[in-house]
């Protein structure tokens, strides 16, 4: 079985990246994120029971994965917003809830994109708001969020956020 780092704790990240084209755009985006060089596996919305959610500050990106492992599978939660049109805006953003009624507690990310930071973080609150509304079985406390942006000016720009579960090896 292949070996797996489990953080128990999910590191939320982001960048954005210039490059020539739209995916070296994203690439840029990932490295600015701390996170290159990793097979990336999207996962879905779901927080584990047990795991905190911890924002990573900028100047701890470069510490954050260990990238001796380059190849490696890693597990995420990702919003990505690339744009190539001179004066579009590049937004993405991650929401996230957690319950609130024991200390095993469990919780909810949503990704949304756009073209305005106003616009991400409002469609953010929305989809957690009606999604908390679909499980009235559980108490869950304030909203999370976390957006990144960039401004096309030239060039292709990205901007991701992310949110790392797991490093897997092969």
């Amino acid at each position: 079985m292949a070996e797996k780092t489990a953080f128990r704790r999910i590191l939320v990240t982001s960048g954005t990246g210039t490059g020539r084209t739209e995916l070296s755009a994203l690439d840029a985006a990932l490295v600015d994120a701390g996170i290159f060089g990793y097979n990336i596996f999207p996962l879905s919305s779901v927080i584990p029971f047990g795991f905190t959610v911890e924002i990573v500050e900028q100047e701890r990106k470069k510490l954050l994965l260990d990238h001796t492992r380059l190849g490696d599978k890693l597990y995420v939660v990702i919003a990505r917003n690339v744009q190539a049109q001179f004066g579009d805006k590049a937004c993405a953003g991650l929401g996230w809830v957690n319950t609130v009624e024991n200390t095993h507690t469990w919780g909810l990310f949503v990704e949304h994109t756009g073209s305005s930071e106003s616009y991400v973080s409002e469609h953010i609150r929305l989809s957690l708001d009606g999604m908390t509304q679909n499980r009235l079985d559980y108490k869950f406390g304030e909203v999370q969020a976390l957006i990144s942006s960039i401004a096309c000016e030239g060039p292709p720009v990205a901007a991701v956020v992310v949110a790392v579960y797991a490093l897997e090896r092969w």
